[in-house]
């Protein structure tokens, strides 16, 4: 599909449709839709493009990359966007592709987890105003940026980047929803493998194609038959290098994470003193993941465990999880929005230490763990960023990041300003690093424009 940015043409193609104005076509969600027709199969449509309102009004339109096949995905491919007008930046989708997790699936369950916390960030939804800006003479910024066509082509371009030379083992995770591969990162890392993701039902083809190249022996599937089938599992076993095909799942996600937590704790020499507890499931499909993406890459390096508690109650396979590993401090991670006090108490009423890192928004959370990644040993460079609009892109980049040995940070995906706390914190780093002699600091965006748009990048060069 080529895109062109000449506003004539779409200016053009509504003349040449005999459109309405524009109010005539104006949406609930405030945007017209432009229809273009190609030769597609059956005479159906091809491609809706969604333009802002006022900007058609005003015939001002920008490039982006966010147009979609709305209610016609299966033509897609027919379709010849010939100009491409920018949305009013509601798309929270990852890459390419709008999946959401509504927090009703499960590693094996079939929707019994109901979270209810409606809460909207770790603490509150407002961003701090402060943008920490400085006028000393910075390190300089060098942008990179790792993305596929879908989160699952993201996570294979993760593994490509991270593993050229390939490696003997692969973690797969469902890629539907967040939980299993958020909690797998720390063991993922601690073999040294990437996270790569599939559909439950089969095995996707580009993640086989993957584990191929990477030339691995063992496949560690993560959550039981409902995240990843019994067909996910002899596919896997067919490819032709892989001698063994291994599976970490409990009943639920929380008891996945107590599992890999155990694996963990095998792989690992001596005790595990820290484990890090986050929100791990809520109805709010924004909500759930935001600080367990966060945590992801200090935790992998770290070597420490991700368990899942809900807003408001232990589960108890987190707390069979603490009595296994015995660690001697656990880490809530988050506001009182994300884990209320009643989780520290519960925890330690089991015996252990708890602190707590947690911000007033998932934004200052992410800057505070990313200080605390400086401050154990990870580098200053590269910066992983991860939009914290949406978690499909993040899933897999845990493991990335520790093996890279840099930190991983959230930002807001459409408006760096409602980041403002990781804004602060990237311009911080960018002077700490020039006194401690770094030229430069590598920004490695996960993600393409729908994750995090250009004007995003631009405002952390």
């Amino acid at each position: 599909m080529t895109h062109s940015r000449i506003m004539a043409t779409l200016v053009a193609l509504v003349l040449t449709l005999g459109m309405l104005p524009a109010a005539a076509f104006a949406s609930p969600s405030g945007k017209v839709e432009v229809c273009k027709w190609t030769g597609t199969p059956g005479g159906s449509p091809s491609h809706i493009i969604e333009v802002n309102e006022n900007a058609l009004r005003n015939g001002e339109f920008a490039d982006a990359h966010d147009s979609v096949v709305k209610g016609h995905d299966d033509f897609a491919e027919f379709a010849e966007c010939e100009s491409h007008a920018i949305d009013d930046g509601n798309d929270n989708g990852d890459s390419n592709d709008n999946g959401t997790d509504n927090g009703n699936g499960d590693s094996n369950d079939n929707g019994t987890d109901n979270g209810t916390d409606n809460g909207t960030d770790s603490n509150d939804n407002s961003d701090s105003n402060d943008n920490g800006t400085d006028s000393t003479e910075v390190a300089n910024t060098v942008i990179e940026r790792i993305f596929g066509n879908d989160r699952i082509q993201t996570a294979i371009e993760v593994s490509q980047s991270t593993y050229p030379d390939g490696t003997d083992a692969v973690v797969l995770a469902r890629s539907d929803l967040y939980p299993d591969a958020l909690t797998g990162g720390p063991f993922a890392h601690a073999i040294d493998a990437p996270i790569l993701l599939s559909t439950p039902e089969e095995l996707h083809a580009g993640t086989a194609e993957e584990i191929q190249r990477l030339g691995a022996t063992t496949v560690y599937l993560l959550g039981g038959t409902a995240a990843l089938s019994e067909d996910v599992e002899q596919q896997a076993g067919e490819l032709a290098a892989v001698e063994a095909v291994e599976r970490i799942g409990g009943l639920d996600r929380f008891g996945t994470a107590e599992l890999i937590a155990e694996e963990l704790l095998e792989r690992v020499d001596g005790a595990i003193e820290t484990v890090y507890v986050t929100e791990g499931i809520n109805a709010d499909p924004s909500r759930g993941w935001p600080d367990a993406v966060a945590v992801s890459g200090l935790a992998s390096y770290e070597g420490h465990p991700i368990l899942l508690s809900s807003a408001t109650s232990v589960p108890s396979a987190t707390t069979d999880a603490l009595e296994t590993v015995a660690p001697s401090e656990a880490v809530l991670v988050g506001g009182e929005a994300a884990l209320d006090e009643s989780i520290a108490t519960t925890l330690e009423g089991a015996g252990v230490d708890t602190d707590r890192i947690g911000g007033a928004t998932r934004y200052e959370t992410s800057a505070l763990i990313a200080e605390r990644s400086v401050e154990v040993g990870l580098n200053r460079t590269p910066v992983w960023l991860a939009t914290g609009l949406n978690w499909p892109d993040a899933l897999v980049a845990g493991p990335a990041v520790a093996a890279d040995e840099g930190v991983l940070m959230l930002v807001h995906g459409e408006d760096a300003d409602r980041s403002s706390a990781s804004v602060a914190w990237l311009e911080e780093n960018n002077f700490r690093a020039l006194e401690a002699d770094i030229d430069d600091v590598t920004l490695r965006f996960i993600g393409g424009d729908a994750a995090i748009r250009p004007a995003v990048i631009d405002a952390l060069q």
